[in-house]
């Protein structure tokens, strides 16, 4: 059985002591851990644990935690080496399930939490905040029902209720396993939360010693000072530049104000390419060689019909018409409740050898 859930169904960690004052920004690659060190905890950077446990029909069960994350052993977490790319250096953080519980081969499912957490202070209401990270998974030994999922959300911890006030979640499920890409999460703050409680991180929900493996590296918690609209689908790997080409939407969501202006920055110099959208869409990792992965393929993908340049600024902008948007069916017009994903393609160079790359993609529901 696989199972699926929107979101973490139980919020019952408690507040740790180490939870910061205010947001602050969190950058982490793992190369400074003793990976062969069982002593050398996870939670010298800053993790915590925590599990939630559920009946084969989805009551609640128990809970335990928080605890600091443990780097190897049975449960929850580990500093992984050997399946790097040269983006991910030589170490990264392996994310699992609670397999110490012995309640998995009494077909319990065991929620497994690997999490990082500040505190909102007055001063950080009305910003964006993104958690971004790099992904692989692992083949898995034991496959299963297992689901993986990365998580932002917000707990009310100033009546200790710790009810689930905001949650951003993304399915990591069925990433690749043999390419590593980028994802990011956003959370834009609002004044109902100063002075409860954010976690961002991992989780999984795994029974009967599935594997729930998945591994992750270079993770950024920071602010971020033109989001735009729009839902972030996924990151683009880094081109010849050495940084993302990140493409912003700025406009409006409403349809019939017709007004979606596309920008994307961090492209190679001087290189031709085009903008690609689709309704629905999945990733395809590195098509045709390339450097990047396309994250809206889907039968019915539209190409922009003007091709740009990055000029020396490495940047490109174009405004859609979103009465005539391109598709693989012929041009649509954009009505409310309709969802469009954005994504730009472009050539690059990699050493002497031609190719082309992605830029991240954006999702938006029109009203």
């Amino acid at each position: 059985m696989k199972f699926t859930f929107s979101g973490v169904l139980v919020a019952a960690a408690l507040l740790a002591p180490s939870a910061s004052a205010q947001l602050t920004p969190y950058t982490q690659d793992f190369e400074g851990l003793d990976a062969a060190n069982p002593d050398e905890r996870l939670a010298a950077v800053g993790w915590k644990v925590f599990a939630n446990v559920f009946n084969p029909d989805m009551s609640y069960a128990y809970g335990y935690g928080v605890f600091d994350a443990p780097n190897g052993g049975p449960g929850f977490s580990a500093v992984g080496t050997g399946s790097c790319g040269p983006a991910q250096g030589t170490q990264y953080l392996n994310a699992y399930s609670d397999y110490g519980n012995g309640d998995h081969a009494n077909g319990l499912i065991v929620n497994a939490l690997l999490f990082q957490e500040q505190l909102v202070a007055p001063s950080d209401v009305g910003s964006t905040w993104r958690f971004r990270f790099d992904q692989l998974q692992p083949p898995p030994n034991n496959p299963g029902g297992t689901t993986t999922q990365a998580f932002i959300k917000v707990l009310k911890v100033s009546d200790l209720s710790f009810q689930a006030l905001f949650q951003n979640e993304y399915d990591s499920t069925d990433i690749s396993q043999s390419a590593w890409s980028s994802m990011a999460l956003d959370i834009t703050i609002d004044p109902a939360w100063a002075g409860e409680l954010i976690q961002f991180g991992f989780s999984s929900f795994a029974t009967k010693y599935e594997d729930s493996g998945r591994y992750y590296d270079n993770v950024d918690w920071a602010p971020v000072a033109n989001p735009g609209i729009g839902r972030v689908v996924c990151l683009g790997n880094p081109t010849s530049t050495g940084g993302d080409a990140l493409l912003t939407a700025t406009g409006s969501v409403v349809a019939a104000d017709n007004n979606l202006t596309l920008t994307v920055d961090g492209l190679p110099a001087n290189k031709l390419g085009l903008f690609i959208q689709s309704s629905t869409g999945v990733t395809v990792y590195n098509p045709a060689g390339s450097e990047g992965h396309l994250c809206i393929a889907s039968f019915r993908i539209g190409r922009f019909p003007t091709v740009l340049g990055s000029g020396l600024s490495g940047s490109v902008s174009t405004s859609v018409d979103l009465t005539a948007l391109p598709s693989g069916a012929g041009p649509i017009n954009v009505m409310a409740g309709n969802t469009h994903q954005f994504q730009y393609w472009s050539r690059d160079v990699v050493g002497a050898t031609a190719t082309s790359n992605f830029s991240s993609a954006v999702s938006i529901t029109f009203q």
